[in-house]
Order: C-alpha cells, then structure tokens, then sequence
C-alpha cells in the first residue's frame, strides 16, 4: 500500500535516494522516513558528518527535542541536516532551547561555513512550523 501511495505522489524517488544513499539509516529511522513522506508530517534528520553522511538522529512528528544527548548521545555532534516535507527547525547551543541558534529552512550540507557556522554545537531542537493542537 506504502509504494502504491509513493509511485502515485512521485515520492518514491525521494524516499529512494535517501533510504539508498544514506545506508547509515537504521531500520527504524527508515520506517520512520517513509511513514513521514507518506503522511506529509514535517520531518528532519540530523547528521553527524558532512554531506547527510555517518550516524543520524531522525525528529520527526513535530516533537521537540530538550536535549539531544538523549537520543543516541547526539549532543553537539549533528554537522549536516535534511529537512522533509517543509520541516523548518532551529537548532539551540545548550539543552532546553537555550544559548546560540540557528534557523534551519532548506537541506544543509555541513554547518562549518556561512552563514551557518555551527557545527557540532546543536544541543536541544525545536520544530518552527508545526500546528499543535
């Protein structure tokens, strides 16, 4: 049923090239991706390297994140980020939504260079464009 939605909507290639590419996606963070593209809920992964490449840490369902050494010890370790379904973050220096951020809207290859300058700073994310009931 999934495929049959995603060949119907072109999102398959979306949910190929990513599922594909990026190997280093565990199993649930797959599922995860393409419950996500499916329904439309805004969804952002956070990468440990350049290039949406090594571990990755997947925030979906508009949650916030306090502090992302909660999950798979990703504190100050996220260097690159993909944004799905117009997911739009920001991303905080210090746990609880504190200290330094930036404004994520668009896929970012690495957030060592301008304007960004905040690699392996990310501590805690909030989600900027959710509805919350």
């Amino acid at each position: 049923m999934l495929s049959k939605f995603l060949s119907n909507t072109g999102l398959a290639a979306a949910l190929f090239f990513t599922a594909a590419a990026h190997a280093e996606l565990t199993s649930p963070q797959k599922a995860t991706l393409a419950t996500a593209m499916a329904s439309g809920t805004p969804l952002a992964i956070l990468w440990e390297n350049n290039d949406f490449t090594g571990r990755a840490v997947t925030v979906s369902d508009c949650l916030d994140i306090n502090s992302l050494s909660k999950i798979n010890n990703f504190n100050d370790r996220t260097t690159s980020i993909q944004l799905f379904n117009g997911a739009e973050i920001t991303i905080y220096q210090h746990d609880n939504w504190q200290g330094s951020n930036r404004v994520i809207t668009q896929n970012v290859n690495t957030l060592n260079n301008g304007p960004y300058y905040f690699n392996d700073e990310a501590s805690s994310v909030k989600f900027n464009n959710c509805y919350q009931p």
